[in-house]
């Protein structure tokens, strides 16, 4: 699903004038998206008594327009335009009670009072872009969504704020009008050489300790490949010695340990010094809550506009990170620990950061929110049930904070409560910044902090959000495509390691659990020797625990050259209790040839019943739109044991411009149900491109590929070269490193091109 969709807007001239009208909920027509009745949305509730002072800005207000009016921000002032209500508006405005006459005179009420303030949009993304998230996300999840150009914000005199706020709630139009809350995080109280201090991430220790993120990274796509992650806040350190590359970063940022702690968790470098991150292998950004306010001056900050300006940069199955908590309203209760935030509450409490987070969910992003470290019951009747899921349900993942190293307690200063749905460490995190654990280059140098300290619902909720990425990650590796907001909180949820203690936090989520619960299983691999008591003429039977009685385990093979050449195109089959390599020629398999075999390592692409190409077409949402991923294929003869297509032909792969193909060399048409094993860009992998040759051979360069016990595969590519490649290739050692040859021994070709997977390449471990 795309972050965006198709939309117009539409605002003409048109003058209305009629009385107001009353009109019950079930007199209106329920809003429709694609014939399908919507789940009608919960509104703000206005706030009665005097404004909160305490975290909130004393000189701005955020008003929103009711559902339907339609109230659009034109020439300096908002507008009302009857001539312009569309689609299912003249319905809400009816549930409302709302009639055009009534609206017009309250937008002109609105303008009076606020005039000659400058009014801004809250949400200043393109009015369109807004309007055709809405409409996605509401034909994905059946249910209202908030139109976000309803919402506005003013910048005014301190001294007339609460005469204003309660000036705009008592039209009749006009939803809520509020104090916006300030922002806060919510955590609780190069040379000279680094050494590693991965042992000190328990985290990622297997349960009930930790989420077994060392589990997930055996598995292809568990350390969050081809996830995208945002992390809304306001400060980090890019510079850190072990920070990621930022592949986005919005907004006004600031240096800040926060920011940088909260990257380490989840994306420190894989690089053998420092941490590692729980989801190393995601692509990592940041949407700053510190923005430009409406009509110049100090800049003001807003939770929710860092996450509407975060969307578009994300895609279905990506994931967006909350790492602030709110002021939320007066308890009466007497402060216990952590008095600094005391009554503090997830930042959906607010009307403008619960509509932009829904939108998110609604489009498929996984958003995942700090609880908040203010030490409340968020089932509290306070709350007006904003935190009741039968009320509403933002599609966020709350995170609680539980106590380390496998106490699974809930801090003293959680939040907690039916809402809050998972837990993750709230005290003791090992990342970057900080300083409690090491100053590597003196305490001048906070570009080689380390910390063991970082704690928090701050802390807890980037090991939840590697959760979510590692998952997402793996299920895209496999071929199951990215799961919903709502099925992945579920997940997590129901396979997680149960907490302890009374006050609710929910699980700590555990990667093995889950995995084992998509059916997904880590790589293995291993070399097979075709000896004779395996061979059935032109097959040889694998005998391996990864594979046997396993239908479903894809399997992938190169041939590896041990002094017997084996000049034939191969593919893989299942037998019915054995997986077995084949010739495709039918064609006896050598006695003792050796294969270099893969298992559960990617997805099954079948070709289409009507294919007339040499050419298949890879729909993988890694692969997709990203020309410098890595494919290795193999034909499938029968996935699953059913079926049964050979594909007598050399293969490769091709990059079309916006998609990856397999073709065969030879331009003959690609069988009707052909299948093929893919993984794309697992880790070990890299592009070969054979610049230098040695008579049949192209040797390769990559440090990976140097150990004689390497088990290597390799797929041809057609580019950068556009060099097609009719022979059957293996690869054999070469004496320092392997090479990747010709089996009929003719010379390699200049600036052939192969994509080469080290399926042992070792990896950084905790």
């Amino acid at each position: 699903m795309p972050a965006l969709g198709c939309g117009l807007e539409s605002l003409e001239s048109s003058d209305s004038s009629s009385s107001s009208s009353s009109s019950a909920l079930s007199a209106a027509p329920a809003p429709v998206a694609g014939g399908v009745a919507l789940k009608p949305r919960a509104p703000a509730a206005k706030p009665t008594g005097a404004v909160p002072s305490q975290g909130r800005y004393d000189n701005e207000i955020v008003v929103k327009f009711k559902e339907g009016t339609h109230v659009r921000l034109r020439s300096g002032g908002l507008r009302f335009d009857a001539g312009a209500l569309a689609g299912n508006e003249p319905a809400l405005l009816a549930r409302h009670g709302l009639a055009t006459g009534k609206v017009a005179g309250d937008v002109g009420a609105a303008n009076a009072l606020l005039a000659p303030l400058a009014i801004a949009r809250h949400f200043d993304r393109p009015e369109a872009d807004l309007d055709r998230e809405k409409a996605l996300g509401e034909a994905a999840i059946a249910e209202e969504l908030a139109d976000l150009n309803l919402y506005f914000r003013v910048r005014v005199d301190p001294r007339a704020q609460a005469a204003l706020i309660a000036q705009l709630n008592a039209l009749d139009s006009v939803e809520i009008a509020y104090a916006p809350p300030i922002p806060q995080d919510a955590w609780a109280d190069a040379p000279p050489a680094t050494a590693s201090f991965t042992a000190s991430q328990g985290y990622v220790n297997a349960a009930p300790t930790g989420i077994d993120a060392r589990y997930a990274r055996t598995v292809q796509g568990g350390a969050g490949l081809g996830v995208k992650v945002i992390d809304i806040e306001g400060g980090w350190n890019f510079s850190h010695e072990d920070a990621p590359p930022i592949f986005i970063a919005l907004g006004t940022t600031s240096s800040g340990d926060h920011g940088t702690s909260v990257m380490g968790e989840i994306a420190a470098v894989e690089n053998g010094y420092g941490m590692t991150g729980a989801a190393s292998d995601v692509k990592f950004g940041v949407s700053s809550v510190i923005n430009p306010p409406p009509g110049g001056g100090p800049a003001s900050y807003s939770v929710a506009r860092a996450v509407n300006a975060a969307c578009p940069n994300l895609a279905a199955g990506d994931v967006m990170l909350i790492e602030q908590h709110l002021p939320g309203p007066s308890t009466g209760q007497t402060c216990v620990c952590n008095c600094g935030q005391f009554e503090f509450v997830p930042v959906e409490y607010f009307s403008a950061e619960y509509d932009a987070i829904h939108t998110a969910t609604s489009l498929g992003i996984n958003v995942v929110e700090a609880a908040g470290n203010g030490s409340m019951n968020l089932d509290a009747a306070v709350y007006g049930g904003a935190f009741n899921r039968a009320v509403r349900d933002s599609g966020a993942i709350l995170v609680g904070a539980g106590t380390s190293y496998g106490g699974r307690a809930p801090e003293c200063w959680t939040n907690y409560g039916s809402r809050v749905d998972v837990h993750g460490w709230g005290d003791s995190v090992a990342t970057l910044g900080g300083g409690s654990l090491a100053m590597v280059g003196g305490a001048g140098d906070a570009n080689q902090f380390y910390s063991n300290s970082f704690s928090g619902t701050s802390s807890a909720s980037p090991i939840v959000v590697s959760a979510v990425a590692d998952v997402q990650g793996a299920r895209i590796a496999h071929g199951l495509g990215v799961a919903t907001p709502a099925a992945l909180r579920s997940l997590l949820v129901s396979t997680g390691t149960a907490q302890t203690g009374t006050n609710h936090i929910g699980p700590l989520p555990d990667l093995h659990a889950a995995f084992d619960n998509l059916g997904i299983k880590p790589r293995t691999e291993f070399v097979w020797t075709a000896v004779s008591s395996s061979l059935a003429g032109d097959y040889t039977v694998i005998d391996n625990p990864a594979t046997n009685n396993n239908p479903n385990a894809v399997v992938q093979v190169t041939h590896s050259w041990a002094g017997i050449f084996d000049d034939h195109a191969l593919g893989v089959w299942y037998t019915g209790s054995r997986w077995a390599i084949f010739h495709q020629d039918i064609t006896p398999i050598p006695v003792n040839a050796q294969y270099n075999v893969v298992v559960n390592d990617g997805f099954v692409h079948r070709v289409p019943s009507t294919s007339a190409s040499y050419i298949t077409t890879i729909d993988n949402p890694y692969a997709n739109g990203n020309p410098d991923a890595i494919l290795i294929v193999t034909p499938n003869w029968n996935p699953g044991g059913f079926g049964g297509v050979y594909n007598n032909h050399p293969i490769g792969v091709w990059y079309n411009g916006s998609r990856w193909t397999i073709y065969n060399e030879d331009f003959a048409t690609m069988p009707a149900n052909a299948a093929f094993n893919v993984s794309v860009s697992p880790f070990g992998s890299f592009l070969h491109i054979a610049s230098a040759t040695s008579g049949d051979t192209t040797f390769l360069t990559n440090p990976l590929a140097a150990p004689s016990t390497a088990h290597v595969l390799i797929t041809h590519n057609f580019g950068p070269f556009g060099k097609y490649d009719t022979k059957n290739t293996g690869v054999w050692f070469g004496g320092s490193t392997w090479g990747i040859y010709f089996e009929d021994t003719s010379p390699m070709i200049t600036n052939a091109t192969f994509d080469v997977f080290v399926a042992n390449a070792p990896r950084a471990t905790w």
